[in-house]
């Protein structure tokens, strides 16, 4: 007769959800073999900005860099001198040529064993782009601050453009330093990819590097296979996957010792099938604490699935999007995978509190639609009072942001926000 444990086991290996899971997450492409992680995401990025290098792109990705700098400029918070804002102005940076920059990795700028990531010096301009890049560690602290001043020590007479890159959307605690993120980077490298004049075989360097670096970013509302698998099976397969908790919490280098523990605890039914799931659990770990990460949000699923009947979710490492599936008509699809959902709502956890924000993301909208949906968005900012980005920004529009919530007040807050969303967007249908 079977057990409680090896029936939660046994449904979760029989769901066929599971098995398509577990089926369209085998790797075979380099960069997901070989993850990248922060020295080697640095790398790259000193190999894009550069203009002698084979990608064959120019200074695109430099201009896509000031550019997305710039927007960030226009927090409120940031302490960014005039001089500086009409540098990154869009008019400036796409009239200006970054071709002669000189690119460095691992700069010494006077801070004892660390290094800034990367530094693009431009002669010609009396210009420097540094750039610090966190892809999962964190800022130490007065790191910014430092580097801010050994760089100005450095090149007395330089405008310095100073840029912090964080998976995890971390505020740098220097504001002189811009935070635009990795969403830039993923659209950017998405474009390249759809362009014309992209030789094939960097169109599918590209291409694994961004799917590479979307699995660490969180600003990303996508609509693709896996998100929609990984739903389901956070909703459907709780207790399995708290089975797994304890292990996404282990090192690499503990799995071993893990599994001989629950082997030594095989000779029960109950046994046998917790060595089953853990074996499964390390053939796709990450994806797995994906799924771990949804059943944390199933309080806010609960909440907008009993309000909305066309709610579709995609679950971040921490961050949850939520949308309407009838949205799905306003994106241009093409032959390059996943898109960006257009309206969304976003819940964040920060420890134990949430923050929940409403936008537009514009990346994969129809043309016959964007005007119209630049216009609702430019209505509930005024409504809202919303201080953010600025509404020109092509990417992406903040219609609503609202930060330090209990879990209560956040799931009122989420529901609240997609059903302004879904009165005021029912007239662009």
């Amino acid at each position: 007769m079977a057990s409680y444990n090896e029936d939660i086991v046994n449904a979760f290996f029989g769901d066929p959800e599971v098995q398509r899971l577990v089926s369209l997450t085998s790797t075979w492409q380099p960069l997901q073999i070989c993850y990248p992680k922060e020295f080697q995401v640095s790398r790259f990025l000193a190999w894009l900005l550069d203009p002698s290098q084979g990608h064959g792109l120019g200074d695109l990705a430099m201009r896509a860099l000031l550019i997305a700098a710039g927007r960030e400029g226009t927090y409120v918070d940031c302490v960014v001198d005039i001089r500086t804002r009409r540098y990154l102005a869009p008019a400036n940076v796409m009239t200006e040529g970054f071709t002669h920059s000189l690119i460095a990795t691992e700069i010494d700028v006077g801070m004892k064993d660390r290094q800034l990531d990367v530094l693009c010096v431009d002669a010609s301009q009396l210009v420097y782009v540094a750039i610090e890049n966190k892809f999962g560690a964190r800022e130490s602290e007065g790191q910014l601050t430092t580097y801010r001043k050994g760089l100005e020590k450095m090149f007395p007479d330089y405008l310095g453009i100073h840029i912090f890159l964080d998976s995890k959307e971390a505020e740098p605690s220097d504001k002189t330093w811009l935070a635009p993120g990795y969403t830039w980077l993923a659209e950017f490298l998405r474009e390249c990819e759809q362009r014309r004049s992209t030789a094939d075989h960097m169109r599918q360097a590209l291409q694994q590097f961004r799917q590479a670096l979307q699995e660490e970013d969180d600003d990303l509302a996508t609509v693709s296979p896996v998100g929609k698998l990984v739903t389901s099976v956070a909703a459907t397969h709780a207790e399995a996957l708290e089975f797994m908790r304890p292990w996404s919490r282990l090192a690499k280098g503990g799995r071993p010792r893990m599994l001989r523990d629950l082997l030594a605890e095989a000779g029960t039914n109950d046994g046998k099938a917790l060595v089953r799931l853990f074996q499964l659990y390390c053939q796709r770990p990450a994806i797995w604490r994906r799924c771990l990460k949804g059943a944390e949000f199933a309080a806010f699923e609960k909440a907008m699935r009993s309000e909305f009947t066309t709610v579709y979710s995609d679950m971040k490492q921490v961050q949850t999007f939520y949308t309407l599936t009838e949205w799905e008509q306003f994106i241009e699809y093409d032959d390059f995978g996943a898109r960006y959902y257009p309206v969304c709502v976003g819940v964040r956890m920060l420890d134990d509190r949430f923050r929940v924000v409403s936008f537009v993301r514009l990346s994969s909208v129809k043309e016959s639609k964007k005007e119209q949906l630049i216009a609702i968005a430019k209505q509930l900012q005024g409504i809202n009072g919303f201080r953010g980005k600025n509404v020109e920004d092509p990417s992406r529009v903040t219609m609503k942001r609202v930060e330090n919530l209990t879990l209560e007040q956040a799931k009122e807050e989420a529901v609240s926000q997609m059903r302004t969303l879904e009165k005021e967007f029912k007239a662009v249908l």
